[in-house]
């Protein structure tokens, strides 16, 4: 747990499926979280769910956190302040937390064949096509995190993703900068990309 700059209480942990046993998962949860884990369609997405729902608890201070999803599938942390995402990529989870705050987070790897310049060129502003064409998928899986980060943060999905002013998104790329509303932040170590947006206070 760690205090922003502008004051706001946050929390990010980041976990791998294959440092976890499927034993430790069980355990690490709620006998609701296994029930809502039991609805996903695969071993795979039992063991993401989990260890998300594992990740975020560790986050939050102790109690029986009753965590359920809103009306849009967002995961919410019942009758407290605490705001939280998580998402997760391959192997790799990552959960966040902030009080009294919407906040968004999304992590991303390398995918072979993925057809990022044309993609980039599809959606994106013409500053942040140049950067894919310059330097491949390691410049379009940082402003796609980034997007999706804020497109969490503010509720909404792929369409709010694809829609944002991703240039005056660029210079959060290894670093954090505000983008209207929110402070978003972007991390590479790796291979693997990382991206959280908070609201910005002050």
């Amino acid at each position: 747990m760690f205090k922003s700059a502008s004051g706001i209480n946050l929390g990010l942990t980041l976990g791998n499926l294959r440092r976890f046993s499927s034993e430790s998962l069980w355990n690490a949860c709620t006998e609701d979280d296994h029930r809502q884990a039991e609805t996903r369609p695969s071993q795979r997405r039992r063991e993401q769910f989990l260890l998300g729902r594992a990740l975020t608890r560790r986050l939050l201070p102790p109690g029986p956190w009753l965590i359920r999803p809103d009306c849009e599938g967002r995961p919410q942390v019942l009758s407290t302040p605490w705001q939280m995402s998580v998402s997760h990529a391959g192997d790799w989870v990552v959960a966040a937390i902030a009080q009294d705050t919407r906040i968004g987070v999304d992590i991303e790897i390398p995918k072979p064949h993925r057809p990022v310049q044309d993609m980039a060129a599809a959606y994106w502003s013409e500053a942040e096509y140049r950067s894919v064409q310059d330097e491949g998928e390691a410049a379009f899986l940082a402003y796609w995190t980034l997007r999706e980060a804020v497109a969490k943060a503010e509720g909404g999905g792929m369409t709010l993703a694809l829609g944002l002013d991703g240039a005056k998104l660029m210079p959060a790329r290894g670093s954090e900068t505000v983008f209207g509303a929110w402070r978003v932040a972007h991390r590479e170590a790796e291979g693997v990309h990382l991206a959280l947006a908070f609201q910005a206070r002050g």
